[in-house]
């Protein structure tokens, strides 16, 4: 059976490199920290001013946040097959196997585990690093690679 990289180089596509896959992420979590401040604006504004009630604010809608988060990843890849910053980066998210969009569960999958990927100290980002393929552990979970537009 013809592995990932074998594929690759057979259809002349390249994977991402590190420094693009870290700006894309960082380019994203602006745009949720900004869609976050935006939904609950009133709640920030009525905490203005006072740190201890800006965070008692933040932690009360820890879980919409992760849920916007996972909701912005998974619907970005399957739909146009990359988040904002990934578009801004010129890279894309692939299914591994066909080599085309990920298909819904696949990239809700990827979503989900990007998060647990985070609250691991950002372990499972630096995992790509130590295979030919570049998967990070939500790659490797939901069989999708991050390669460079065509």
């Amino acid at each position: 059976m013809e592995s990932i990289s074998e594929r690759l180089e057979r259809e002349n596509i390249r994977l991402a490199s590190f420094d693009k896959r870290l700006f894309a992420h960082l380019i994203d979590k602006v745009i949720i920290s900004l869609l976050f401040f935006v939904i609950y604006y009133d709640a920030f504004k009525n905490a203005a001013g006072d740190m201890q009630a800006i965070m008692a604010v933040t932690i009360s809608f820890f879980w919409q946040s992760v849920l916007l988060e996972v909701l912005y990843h998974a619907f970005f890849v399957w739909r146009y097959g990359a988040s904002l910053g990934k578009i801004v980066m010129k890279i894309m998210v692939l299914d591994g196997e066909i080599l085309d969009f990920p298909s819904l569960p696949k990239a809700l999958i990827r979503a989900c585990v990007r998060i647990i990927s985070e609250w691991c100290f950002y372990l499972g980002f630096i995992w790509m690093l130590g295979n030919d393929a570049k998967q990070s552990w939500h790659d490797k979970l939901s069989g999708t690679i991050v390669c460079e537009n065509k």
